[in-house]
């Protein structure tokens, strides 16, 4: 009697965790400990039947279903400006601060990234294809973006150039690598304090609860490792 209880009581615990687990593979993996401890369940309470066809369907087969259907359907469609140290495609693939992020945060919400290059913000219309956009975007430039939900994750500096043209500091380090401008093309006076963000379509607002969740849950030695790989 207190072995059925017991099992009562870890099927209620497990079937609640399904319920509120907010990561899809890990509601997966609860699922089918539900489905191996109702089998169990049956096999104590007199039907072995049961419990055979529970531990076979329950348990293993629909698990197996349910993970490869994740697999297949978990596509997280990223628009990105290509800025080196912040999102570019490479030779050897995908790199940058934020293409790190993202795929850290994809691995975390079982979903795999799809990489589309954008030239710019301007095209509205196909902005809205994607659940993220990224590549050195500003709070600045997020304002008029009534589509999108802003999601700061790092700090930076705005400069103006002496032709007028107001830059973020990672794109001054590039062209300044580059040769296209010199340092003395700056003008230091002009610095303005702002942050890279990430926009995620409002359409995809569970995507932003959850990268804004993982924001701010990352570990920080991590975190600080990717800016010095990628931005130095």
């Amino acid at each position: 009697m207190i072995l059925e209880i017991s099992l009562g009581i870890i099927l209620i615990l497990l079937a609640l965790l399904v319920v509120l687990q907010n990561k899809p593979l890990k509601a997966i993996i609860i699922s089918g400990a539900f489905g191996a401890s109702a089998a169990i369940t049956y096999f104590f309470v007199g039907a072995p039947d049961v419990a055979m066809a529970e531990a076979s369907i329950g348990a293993v087969f629909t698990t197996f279903v349910y993970i490869v259907a994740l697999k297949h359907s978990g596509k997280l469609k990223i628009g990105y400006l290509n800025v080196p140290g912040l999102a570019e495609e490479s030779s050897q693939g995908y790199e940058g601060v934020e293409y790190e992020i993202l795929k850290l945060f994809s691995e975390d919400v079982s979903m795999t990234i799809e990489m589309h290059r954008i030239d710019s913000l301007d095209d509205k219309e196909r902005l809205t294809e994607f659940d993220i956009i990224c590549g050195g975007i500003t709070e600045k430039e997020s304002a008029d973006r009534a589509d999108f939900i802003s999601i700061p994750y790092l700090d930076t500096n705005i400069f103006q150039t002496k032709e007028g043209e107001k830059l973020d500091l990672v794109r001054i380090k590039n062209m300044i690598m580059s040769g296209s401008i010199t340092s003395s093309d700056i003008e230091q006076d002009t610095r303005e304090i702002t942050k890279y963000i990430f926009l995620v379509s409002k359409e995809s607002e569970d995507i932003g609860e959850a990268l804004r969740d993982f924001l701010q849950n990352i570990d920080r030695k991590k975190f600080d490792d990717i800016i010095r790989r990628n931005l130095g």
